[in-house]
């Protein structure tokens, strides 16, 4: 060091600050931590939403296939009815679906099958989302199949 810098401890003090390398790896921890936590949450809320968006498709398939066996045994189901199968799927296991961030509608469509009949359930949901400190709201989902329905006639003699 030298003779001019020795009698200025302030000069001194700046000089030791600048070569020391022991705090180093903590103050590169508190810079990339928050980006790395920022970034592994947004993967799991993108599985969320994955898991969720199979929940709706499994739910309407789930859904139409039961509507469909009721109508092969003649239990024609009102709209109103499908929906309430559509609940009575969702919220229990193994899908638990919040009940009040899912819609259901089913309405009558014309049928494109001579014969049968056809309607369209859509689903919708909101899934909540848990990064809304870092601007990411809740994400609404909709999911939308054709049910085609029809009844088994007697076989002719």
């Amino acid at each position: 060091m030298s003779a001019a810098l020795s009698g200025r401890p302030i000069v001194r003090w700046m000089h030791r600050l600048l070569c020391d390398r022991r705090g180093g790896t903590l103050v590169e921890f508190a810079l990339l931590a928050p980006v790395i936590i920022a970034m592994l949450l947004g993967v799991l809320h993108v599985g969320l939403q994955m898991q969720n968006s199979s929940a709706l498709k499994s739910i309407a398939s789930d859904t139409a296939r039961s509507v469909a066996v009721d109508y092969q045994k003649s239990l024609l189901l009102t709209n109103e009815q499908i929906v309430g199968r559509v609940h009575s799927i969702a919220f229990n296991v193994p899908y638990s679906l919040n009940s009040n961030r899912l819609s259901a509608t089913v309405t009558d469509v014309t049928s494109r099958i001579e014969g049968a009949q056809e309607k369209r359930l859509t689903l919708a949901y909101t899934m909540p989302s848990f990064l809304q400190v870092i601007g990411i709201g809740d994400q609404p989902m909709t999911y939308s199949r054709p049910i085609f329905l029809t009844t088994l006639s007697a076989p002719a003699p």
